[in-house]
């Protein structure tokens, strides 16, 4: 037994122009909306921020440590107290820029 005919045969499958190529000055592709470009720097401005405020905050905290371990061994008290005021006046001024600039990468529209 025969396979019967097919009434609608598939055509060869490839690259069939159906209108001629465009001339070669002619620009093709995608293009990117200026809002769009102005949207994504501004978002990656965001993220880069926000890590850099959060590395501050941690470097700060960590040199701070350190400072104090070193000035409490070599027995400098009034130093210590000195940077132990340096300290509590710049924590809360770095660690609200971090958690504002954390806070807006997050939460900001457009994702």
């Amino acid at each position: 037994m025969a396979a019967p005919e097919n009434p609608s045969p598939e055509t060869k499958i490839g690259f069939r122009p159906e209108v001629p190529p465009p001339p070669p000055e002619q620009q093709t592709g995608y293009r990117l909306d200026p809002s769009d470009l102005l949207k994504h720097r501004h978002a990656d401005t965001a993220r880069k921020l926000a890590y850099a405020l959060v590395a501050l905050m941690g470097i700060t905290i960590l040199l701070h440590y350190t400072s104090l371990t070193i000035l409490l061994s070599l027995k400098r008290d009034e130093e210590a107290k000195t940077l132990e005021r340096l300290f509590n006046a710049l924590l809360p001024v770095i660690a609200g820029l971090a958690s504002s600039a954390a806070t807006y990468y997050f939460t900001r529209e457009g994702k």
